[in-house]
């Protein structure tokens, strides 16, 4: 999947580390993000908090 945190589009992969290819970074289904992007469509915007008070978003470009 492709993510924009408004600084350009990263890769990523939705799955467990064990997964991970080469140079990809993953974010895992129970992580904040990964909970965030449960059922988000392409096109929309996540919010998800990384600690208390601090909440991100994520703006989802593509699925693959």
């Amino acid at each position: 999947m492709t993510l924009d945190f408004g600084d350009g589009p990263e890769s990523f992969l939705l799955g467990s580390v064990d997964e991970a290819g080469d140079g990809l970074d993953v974010i895992t289904p129970n992580s904040p993000l990964g909970q965030a992007l449960q059922g988000a469509r392409v096109g929309s915007t996540v919010s998800y908090a990384t600690r208390p008070n601090r909440t991100l978003n994520a703006k989802l470009i593509t699925l693959s």
